[in-house]
């Protein structure tokens, strides 16, 4: 149904029919620059395909999803779940994913430029030019976008970054647009910034507010991987939010080569410190591919898919996502070569935060 009511928007102007469309099947010139973006003719197509039940290659994240969980979970599920079945007359945008810009505090392992200004240093270093790669002067058209838009129609907002905390009058102009008693929320950030006092009370008159809180790993690890982030920042954001929005709060966490082997660590520790309050959603990364868990020696892939399956007998459920992963085939040379860059522009290193794996990879890295 996201096709007939959504659009994603990203801070480099691209629009998307969700968060999970596969960007390689977006075309270039469905962008804030077109005329009627939500009318644009891929979009017209991609509705026509839906309504005749035909799968689109970019919409594969979610039947992967449905595949491995006996056609119980995904993305596509739930918004059913929240939205119905029914066709509109006539398309309606209610639901808008919007990345009001690429301001960020943190620059994350698998993140680029694009959704994140911490990132540029790095990024100057690793000989990226960000003026080619960025289109800046697109985060004023988001802005202009959803001014020209009577926002008093949407039913649903999800709010990301960069990290959406970082800029909250924006979010605060927003929210004061929009008819907050029948609009849905969605806020997805980082976990080390909080909102201010009026932010919160407009969040609070929504008709429902969910908050994400993207967390990859348990301890000094997920500073590694969410460079900026301090674990005992992250705790002190993360018990606050569990005070102030009892029920609304879901750790987002992002499984890769870096955490497959210890993922489960943070879901252990958050259903013992929240009492089973709080859950965990891991999500296996999309990108930057030398990131993806496929990149491991196959003989690491074994001993880490057994450990897992002795560890997970009560939360079973990602491990066919796992197995799959493990199926595909790696490069772990470019592995190498990526991680040993950031290692040295960043002066880090990960080995004594994951010991296991790096010794599995070491004990492996040859076959």
């Amino acid at each position: 149904m996201l096709p007939f009511h959504h659009i994603a928007i990203r801070p480099n102007n691209q629009v998307y029919p969700c968060c999970q469309f596969r960007h390689e099947h977006v075309p270039k010139d469905l962008n804030l620059n077109h005329p009627d973006v939500f009318n644009h003719p891929f979009l017209i197509e991609l509705r026509e395909m839906m309504v005749d039940d035909i799968q689109h290659p970019g919409c594969e994240q979610c039947y992967i999803q449905e595949k491995f969980s006996d056609g119980e979970n995904s993305m596509r599920l739930d918004f059913l779940k929240k939205i119905g079945e029914q066709i509109p007359d006539k398309p309606l945008l209610t639901h808008v994913d919007l990345a009001m810009s690429n301001v960020c505090n943190n620059r994350c392992r698998m993140c680029t430029p694009e959704l994140s200004t911490s990132w540029y240093a790095d990024a100057k270093k690793l000989g990226i030019d960000i003026q080619e790669s960025l289109n800046l002067s697109s985060i004023k058209r988001s802005n202009n976008f959803l001014e020209q838009y009577d926002l008093k129609e949407l039913k649903y907002l999800k709010l990301i970054g960069g990290e959406p905390l970082a800029e909250q009058e924006s979010f605060i102009k927003i929210l004061n647009q929009c008819d907050l008693p029948k609009l849905r929320v969605m806020l997805a950030t980082n976990c080390t910034l909080i909102p201010n006092f009026e932010l919160v009370e407009l969040l609070k008159k929504s008709k429902h507010i969910s908050i994400n809180l993207s967390v990859d790993a348990y301890g000094n690890l997920n500073n590694f991987l969410r460079k900026g982030s301090q674990w005992e920042n992250v705790l002190n954001v993360m018990d606050w939010f569990v005070e102030n929005f009892p029920g609304k709060i879901k750790i987002h966490s992002i499984v890769s080569i870096y955490n497959i082997n210890n993922f489960y660590e943070l879901s252990f520790f958050v259903k013992k410190r929240y009492d089973n309050l709080v859950f965990v959603e891991h999500q296996m990364v999309d990108g930057p591919d030398w990131m993806q868990p496929a990149n491991l020696p196959e003989g690491a892939k074994k001993i880490i898919l057994k450990n897992l399956e002795n560890k997970l007998q009560d939360h079973s459920d990602f491990l066919p996502l796992i197995k799959n992963e493990f199926m595909r085939p790696g490069k772990l040379n470019r592995f190498f070569l990526k991680d040993q860059e950031l290692n040295s522009i960043r002066n880090e290193h990960w080995k004594n935060l994951n010991p296991e794996l790096y010794q599995m990879i070491e004990l492996f890295k040859t076959n």
